[in-house]
């Protein structure tokens, strides 16, 4: 079953979700709830690697804008 292209497909849209959530809990303690142009900007990016980056610099940024920057 885990060899599944199904269970693949969802078992990474769930790691995405977890990413975003993980993302807007560390910016929103630090800059308070994000803006709807956020969340659209988060809910386009697709890439596991680039949530990692971006987690990363939440955890030091000073802004909303530095976080969604990061490459």
């Amino acid at each position: 079953m885990k060899d599944s292209d199904t269970y693949l497909m969802i078992f990474e849209e769930g790691q995405l979700l977890q990413a975003r959530k993980s993302v807007l809990i560390v910016g929103e303690v630090q800059f308070g709830p994000a803006s709807t142009d956020v969340r659209n900007r988060l809910r386009s990016i697709t890439d596991l690697d680039h949530f990692d980056r971006i987690l990363l610099q939440a955890v030091t940024a000073t802004s909303w804008e530095e976080i969604l920057n990061t490459p």
